[in-house]
């Protein structure tokens, strides 16, 4: 897990990665992989982003690129709940 001085990253700030009051194992590896993976959609985004901005002529689907990963990175935070409720 982090230690205080380390800022949590999106994805383990959006699944409360540290919130385990149970202490379960499973409850952690849950959180930890879901983290992992918004944060890896976030920095797709990141770089798709950063590719086309103040591109003269972005891709004509570029907002529904993001608005994709978006919905992604909703529906593993939410996912991430089941699994781990007791």
């Amino acid at each position: 897990m982090n230690n205080e001085s380390t800022p949590l990253t999106l994805g383990e700030s959006r699944v409360r990665k540290s919130f385990n009051p149970s202490g379960f194992k499973r409850v952690h590896k849950v959180k930890e992989g879901a983290a992992l993976l918004i944060d890896l959609l976030q920095a797709y985004k990141n770089d798709f982003v950063s590719t086309y901005y103040d591109s003269p002529a972005p891709p004509e689907n570029a907002g529904e690129v993001l608005r994709l990963i978006s919905l992604a990175q909703t529906a593993i935070e939410e996912g991430c709940i089941w699994p781990v409720k007791q």
